[in-house]
């Protein structure tokens, strides 16, 4: 293990963010998002939002303002049996709707249940999540199609320990559509990188979607590292999504040994919405703390295209 001194900072100068347009993104002319913002914190019985009306029962949720996916609030169905909240929406009749939101277990402690039920003259289950969210992090993202005609009401049933519960946020009924890119960019704080880590962030590739039918499945992503110091100070660079667990087994492809120009080959289905990528580096322990270290998204492949999309140049670093 590197002693404390070798623990020291490097200095992540990064370059100015690079967008590039690959399609014009379409404005939704109807549906509605909700992220619980402009709701009073605590117990929820009733709410009234664009999206629709909100109910509940008593001791079964509240508008959490501790742990959000957006903003500062969220939906929390409490811990207990089948603790529900209903959702009647405000949508038109005449098109087909999917429903997308957040969410997160408050514990991976047993028992746990998730469900969501529509009210067609009964209630009838359209989504189980039992095994699909996870712990923690707002990490799953969930996309249930509403089919041809939407619901009078939406249920949201939960059963976890006391105590305990399911965290919902940035919920949105939108009309179903062919899924698109819109945007792609390259985020790019300084942030510090410390030897001794287990990796250390250093930009973000942001890619944008509209759409929700057909989800499109990334299968490449290309970095350069033109303005870095010296790649002598890299052991190897990776790509982690967001949405993903930490880990090796998490990554976009493989760690890569470092290089001015990188192809990651992997795959992830992205969703509706901002789907983000760290680039991500392990230093060696002789990392120069003198040097700085850039990085910036030169394309993108998608699985079911044939051509690359490729972004402007990057500017060079001052």
């Amino acid at each position: 293990m590197p002693s404390n001194n070798i623990m020291s900072r490097l200095l992540v100068l990064l370059l100015v963010g690079v967008a590039f347009t690959i399609c014009r993104v379409a404005k939704a002319t109807d549906g509605a998002a909700e992220s619980f913002e402009s709701a009073q914190p605590g117990p929820l019985e009733k709410l009234d939002t664009p999206l629709g009306v909100w109910t509940a029962a008593a001791g079964h949720a509240e508008i959490h303002n501790q742990h959000a996916h957006d903003g500062r609030q969220s939906l929390r169905l409490l811990g207990g049996q089948d603790r529900t909240v209903e959702l009647a929406p405000r949508v038109s009749a005449d098109r087909r709707w999917q429903l997308t939101f957040w969410a997160e277990r408050w514990t991976r402690n047993q028992p746990f249940s998730f469900r969501i039920d529509r009210w067609d003259n009964g209630w009838r289950t359209i989504y189980e999540g039992d095994e699909q969210i996870r712990v923690g992090g707002f990490h799953t993202h969930v996309a249930v199609d509403l089919g041809e005609s939407p619901p009078a009401r939406l249920r949201l049933v939960c059963s976890s320990p006391k105590d305990t519960g399911l965290l919902v946020d940035s919920v949105a009924l939108a009309p179903a559509q062919p899924m698109s890119v819109g945007q792609v960019s390259t985020v790019q704080p300084t942030l510090p990188a410390l030897v001794g880590r287990d990796y250390s962030r250093v930009a973000l590739v942001r890619i944008e979607t509209s759409g929700n039918l057909s989800p499109i499945v990334l299968s490449e992503i290309a970095i350069e590292t033109a303005g870095t110091s010296s790649l002598d100070d890299i052991e190897s660079i990776g790509i982690l999504p967001v949405a993903a667990a930490v880990g090796d087994s998490a990554t976009f492809g493989d760690w890569q040994a470092p290089a001015e120009s990188l192809v990651f080959a992997g795959r992830a289905e992205l969703h509706s919405g901002t789907n983000d990528f760290w680039v991500c580096v392990r230093l060696k322990p002789s990392a120069n703390i003198d040097h700085r270290i850039a990085a910036s998204c030169s394309s993108i492949r998608l699985a079911n295209a044939d051509a690359k999309i490729v972004a402007a140049a990057a500017p060079s670093p001052g």
